[in-house]
């Protein structure tokens, strides 16, 4: 399946959260993500170190 994606997100002093909404292109279906993180470090699988956003 193919999706059209739209991403927001919001930064905080503590967080960012973020949502993703993701549209298929023959209709009928969508999917929506919700997740929040801690600001500073964060660790990928395999362990690389990502930038702060």
């Amino acid at each position: 399946m193919y999706f059209k994606k739209l991403h927001f997100r919001r930064k905080n002093e503590e967080n960012i959260n973020l949502i993703t909404f993701q549209f298929n292109k023959w209709g009928g279906s969508f999917v929506v993500e919700l997740a929040s993180c801690c600001i500073g470090e964060n660790i990928s699988y395999p362990a690389k170190l990502l930038p702060t956003i």
